[in-house]
Parts: structure tokens; sequence; C-alpha cells
């Protein structure tokens, strides 16, 4: 289903979750971008660019960790609107990724 990195990756966050591989629900969808730096911080081309974005999720413990097509990023415990996000198939860039935070 997934290429070897990407299972490698799956392997890696369960277990750093200390959970099997197969207790973590897996979340892709295609997103479009305005630049070809995806959502990423950096330079990118002007161009209208669409990517698949891969969310890990761990209900047992609520961390999530996901890809816009590049490097993953973690998320401890995000709030309820990452997972609307993830529904509207539309996850923030990184840079505005402090909306998933709870509130303590």
């Amino acid at each position: 289903m997934f290429n070897d990195k990407i299972e490698q990756i799956l392997k890696d966050f369960a277990q750093s979750e200390n959970f099997d591989k197969d207790d973590i629900e897996i979340y892709v969808f295609p997103q479009n971008w305005g630049s070809t730096a995806l959502g990423y911080r950096g330079i990118g081309g002007q161009a209208m660019t669409s990517s698949h974005t891969i969310v890990f999720y761990n209900p047992n413990t609520g961390n999530a960790m996901f890809s816009y097509g590049g490097r993953f990023i973690r998320l401890n415990n995000p709030n309820d609107l990452f997972f609307k996000d993830i529904a509207n198939g539309n996850i923030e860039p990184e840079y505005k990724l402090g909306k998933y935070r709870r509130e303590n």
C-alpha cells in the first residue's frame, strides 16, 4: 500500500508512541498549494501545486504526524480544528500550525 519510506515512517511513529502500527489511523488526501514550497516555509515557484497530505494519528495517545509531501511534522494532542481540517482535506501550512494547539 505505501512505499518503503512511508512504511518506515509509520513504523517509527508507532514505535515512538509505544503502539503497534495497526493501531495508527491513516488519512491521505490531495491538497492544493499556491506555491511549489507546499505547506512548508521556503522559496517556491508561484505555481498552483497539488500534493498528497499524509496524516498518521494515534487515537490512544492523541498525537499525530503528517506531511504535505516532504518531511513529517509531529503534533502532540492537536485540538478539534485539526480533525475538522482533515475532514475538509485542507491542513494549514507549517507557519499556521499554532491554531491546532490545545489551550491549557
